[in-house]
């Protein structure tokens, strides 16, 4: 492990009654690559530099955003930065 260029987790949990999966990639740079998912959804994730960014589907914005207040117009768009 010590002279790993890289690290990857990958999984599944339920957490409040949602399906959650993870599959990321993270090197020793900080660089990041991955998925992840809630309830059958999915997003792409991206980190470059100290920047990272998110695409998802239309159900994964609107399960990650689900009770918070927001509208359908409030719905990020293609790589979404976070």
């Amino acid at each position: 492990m010590k002279g790993a260029q890289s690290i990857r987790m990958a999984g599944e949990f339920t957490s409040e009654g949602e399906q959650t999966s993870i599959d990321i990639a993270v090197d020793t740079n900080g660089s990041c690559t991955g998925t992840m998912g809630i309830d059958g959804s999915k997003a792409d994730l991206l980190r470059v530099s100290k920047m990272m960014y998110m695409k998802g589907d239309e159900k994964f914005w609107r399960a990650s955003m689900e009770g918070d207040g927001t509208s359908k117009a409030d719905t990020p768009r293609p790589w979404s930065s976070c």
